[in-house]
């Protein structure tokens, strides 16, 4: 079986926004996610200003489906409901892992 990768980059449209944002996603909504399962979590500053990219890290396709159909319409309200439709700009895509290599 393949692991799925799923990422969820987000653009900010403030700087209050970030630094609430930031402080969410960190102390709450990674583990949340982790809960609801992921097998891992990782937050990337992106280049572009106030723009991160949550990657995630699902064991293999039906548990990604299930926190699809389950789970990711209860923490997208939570977002929403915290910082409004417009503060925040979401691109999701995922993915099958083909191939991953460690150093060191």
């Amino acid at each position: 079986m393949s692991r799925v990768f799923y990422e969820v980059q987000a653009t900010i449209a403030d700087e209050a926004t970030e630094s609430a944002w930031l402080t969410w996603i960190k102390s709450k909504h990674f583990t949340d996610v982790i809960v609801a399962g992921a097998v891992s979590a990782r937050l990337v500053k992106l280049d572009a200003v106030r723009t991160y990219a949550s990657q995630y890290e699902f064991a293999d396709r039906a548990e990604f489906d299930a926190y699809i159909q389950n789970e990711a319409p209860r923490l997208r309200a939570e977002g929403l409901e915290r910082f409004g439709a417009d503060a925040i700009t979401y691109v999701r895509r995922s993915g099958t892992i083909e191939h991953g290599q460690a150093y060191r």
